[in-house]
C-alpha cells in the first residue's frame, strides 16, 4: 500500500508543470535580442502571451483571411486554416494600440533599441518587439496598409512577413484580384440585345 502511494505521488508530480522551466522559457522570450534569432509567427504568439501575462490588453486574433486580404490588397486571399497562410500574419485587438503607436514611434528614432526590458512596461517592450520585428520583415499597420486599406475594426494591429515566399503565395501576378461586377440580366428570348 506504501509502495502504491509513493508511486501515485510520483506520477501526480510528473503530470504538473515545471514552474523553473516555464520561467526560463519566460527568460527566454523577454531577451532583448529574442527577435534578432528568430522571427516566426509561432515567436510572436509566444512573446505576446508572456507579456499578456505581464499585463499587456490583447483581447485576441481577430481578423479573418478575407479581412486580412482586403487589407492588404492580396490577390490571394489567405486561408488561415493552413498553416502555410497562418505563418505570414499576425492579428490582434488591444485597446492599448495608441500608446503601442507612440512607443513604436519613440523606438524607432532611438539609436539603440538594447535598454533594459526589466524596467519598462509590456506596452513599451512590445512597441520595442515591432521595431526589431520590422527589421526582418514583418510590416505592421501602424506604419500603414497598401493602397491606404483600413483594418476592418478598431484597436486592431496587423503585422505580415513580407519576403519573396509571402509575394509569390498572395501577390501574384499572374493570378489577378477578383472584380466584382453586376450580374445582367440575359437577353430575352428572341431578342438580339447582348448586354
Amino acid at each position: 500500500m506504501q509502495q502504491e502511494v509513493e508511486q501515485n505521488k510520483k506520477t501526480t508530480n510528473a503530470a504538473l508543470p515545471q514552474n523553473n522551466t516555464e520561467d526560463a522559457d519566460d527568460n527566454n522570450v523577454m531577451s532583448p535580442d529574442y527577435f534578432s534569432t528568430s522571427t516566426t509567427r509561432d515567436d510572436i504568439d509566444r512573446y505576446v502571451k508572456v507579456l499578456k501575462s505581464d499585463g499587456l490588453q490583447v483581447s485576441g486574433t481577430t481578423m479573418t483571411g478575407r479581412e486580412i486580404g482586403a487589407a492588404l490588397g492580396l490577390t490571394v486571399m489567405p486561408n488561415l486554416l493552413n498553416k502555410t497562410h497562418k505563418r505570414y500574419f499576425y492579428s490582434m485587438k488591444t485597446d492599448a494600440l495608441e500608446t503601442i503607436k507612440n512607443e513604436y514611434s519613440k523606438s524607432q528614432q532611438e539609436s539603440s533599441n538594447g535598454s533594459n526590458v526589466d524596467n519598462q512596461d509590456s506596452t513599451v517592450q512590445f512597441a520595442k518587439a515591432i521595431v526589431k520585428l520590422k527589421k526582418n520583415q514583418w510590416q505592421n499597420s501602424i506604419d500603414g496598409l497598401p493602397d491606404k486599406n483600413a483594418l476592418p475594426q478598431e484597436h486592431m494591429l496587423l503585422l505580415w512577413k513580407l519576403d519573396q515566399e509571402f509575394q509569390m503565395t498572395f501577390m501574384n501576378p499572374m493570378s489577378p484580384p477578383r472584380q466584382t461586377t453586376p450580374r445582367h440580366k440575359s437577353p430575352e428570348k428572341g431578342s438580339n440585345n447582348i448586354p
